[in-house]
């Protein structure tokens, strides 16, 4: 599996929520938060599809998304 980043919104039509990095499915009933109610951005991502099945995927950022990373290193 190929993944990429992009800038291009177009690009990225699936929008998926912010799921914290404690959360076990397997251990707890608690269910992922699908709203932004936590201050963490939504992730877009879109693929390339073959036959329906994806084997590229394009993930979204934005430029100060970007930075603010290299910022912090």
């Amino acid at each position: 599996m190929k993944w990429g980043i992009t800038f291009d919104e177009e690009c990225t039509p699936i929008k998926v929520g912010w799921i914290s990095p404690k959360f076990n499915r397997l251990q707890s009933e608690a269910r992922p938060r699908y709203e932004n109610k936590t201050g963490h951005p939504y992730r877009k991502y879109g693929t390339i599809d073959i036959n329906g099945t994806p084997i590229f995927y394009y993930l979204h950022f934005t430029i100060q998304e970007i930075l603010d990373v290299v910022k912090k290193v």
